[in-house]
């Protein structure tokens, strides 16, 4: 069925234009969604749901990225440098073709998102959760797919045959009915228009960025997944106020954005050297060149 999908060019063009963002209330309510049940033990299931959760909304997946996802094509790496802490968190990578252009290879990463260093018993770290995961498929399961095909009875996961997708599609629907994230259905649309869409206009990140993350190739598709609805008016009016704040001299441009402001500044530092130069070389005081310099200063 996927294989005919992707021959289709209108499969690289869809966008599920029903599919509304979430807020950023509503995914911290994801991200703070349980795994474990009252006597503290990890519920598989849950913890199958958190993770499919967070690769659509943390990386714009589509549920058929999730379900070919194997810890096979996965390696462990040293993340970024964290410049708020300065440590070098642990992070997964993960090597796949994207779904939407056959054949072409792409890359994720799935960073340890712990406050200092990595906690294992902290249940929002996506490191965390994936590590967990593999630990309780074990390596030969995990090794086919997280979401592996199951006919034991008992085990409601089912993932068997075309229900596959459409379970994983499910898994924020029940988180939905677990924590009440809202009144209406989640659906796995939207993961990739949150993704999209608080990526750009809540954390403000450079549209290219996200792009090369979703493997969009033109602004014109990437833009589709930008829920309308969802504006922050902070970002929006952002412009505004800066012009207000600089023209009421409250502001100045950061000299590395303002070349020409740069050079006017060094303009008046150079035109202030050159006059207690000037001075000194006709012999005056330093150190009264310098009060003087001081006091044209305040005068001015």
């Amino acid at each position: 069925m996927f294989k005919n999908l992707k021959k289709d060019p209108r499969w690289r063009d869809y966008v599920p234009d029903s599919a509304t963002s979430l807020t950023p209330e509503e995914v911290k309510k994801i991200a703070n969604a349980p795994i474990r049940n009252k006597r503290g033990k990890v519920n598989k299931e849950w913890l199958r749901d958190k993770v499919a959760a967070y690769e659509m909304i943390h990386m714009g997946w589509h549920p058929i990225d999730c379900l070919r996802w194997s810890w096979k094509s996965c390696e462990e790496v040293v993340g970024g440098v964290d410049p708020a802490r300065g440590l070098n968190q642990p992070a997964i990578k993960v090597n796949m073709h994207a779904t939407k252009r056959p054949g072409q290879r792409c890359r994720n990463y799935f960073v340890c998102g712990c406050q200092k260093k990595h906690d294992p018993d902290n249940d929002a770290c996506e490191y965390g959760l994936i590590k967990r995961l593999v630990q309780e498929l074990g390596e030969e399961k995990a090794n086919e797919t997280f979401f592996w095909t199951t006919k034991k009875k008992g085990m409601s996961w089912g993932l068997q045959g075309k229900q596959k997708k459409s379970k994983i599609s499910e898994s924020l629907e029940r988180i939905n009915q677990r924590v009440h994230v809202r009144l209406g259905r989640l659906t796995g649309d939207m993961g990739r228009k949150t993704f999209a869409t608080l990526g750009k206009n809540f954390f403000l990140f450079d549209e290219d960025h996200l792009k090369e993350i979703t493997h969009h190739k033109s602004s014109e598709n990437f833009v589709k997944y930008l829920d309308p609805q969802f504006i922050n008016t902070n970002a929006e009016t952002l412009l505004s106020r800066v012009f207000q704040a600089y023209e009421q001299g409250r502001y100045l441009p950061p000299a590395s954005t303002s070349v020409p402001h740069l050079l006017v500044e060094m303009g008046k530092k150079i035109e202030g050297l050159e006059r207690v130069i000037l001075l000194l070389a006709c012999g005056a005081d330093f150190k009264k060149a310098i009060i003087a310099h001081h006091q044209r200063k305040k005068l001015e």
